[in-house]
């Protein structure tokens, strides 16, 4: 995970170095958003513990992404809330399948 953390870093410092010599206003933000989601989705199945499974964590770093966009597009609106509330309909659905495929059947 180091060594990919590393690579990742190389590719941002690189593409800062191009935003920086360019000019025309950032754009740096984009790729890096984009490249520390897929981080944090590579990384889910290492900070899963107990509770937190990796499905749990990979929805809170896409949740984690949306509210990144969202602050970065700010115009006024909440819209990360629709996605993120989709997003947490769903763990809780699957959550509550799998209790009741735990449960067995019902006498």
């Amino acid at each position: 995970m180091a060594r990919r953390a590393g690579q990742y870093a190389v590719v941002l410092l690189g593409l800062g170095a191009i935003d920086l010599s360019t000019g025309g206003g950032p754009w740096v933000q984009w790729p890096a958003l984009g490249i520390a989601v897929a981080f944090g989705l590579e990384a889910a199945p290492g900070l899963a513990r107990g509770r937190l499974n990796v499905n749990l964590m990979r929805c809170l770093v896409i949740a984690l992404g949306l509210l990144a966009i969202n602050a970065l597009t700010w115009s006024g609106y909440f819209w990360a809330l629709w996605p993120i509330g989709g997003l947490t309909l769903l763990v809780l659905l699957r959550a509550l399948s799998r209790r009741r495929a735990s449960a067995g059947p019902a006498p």
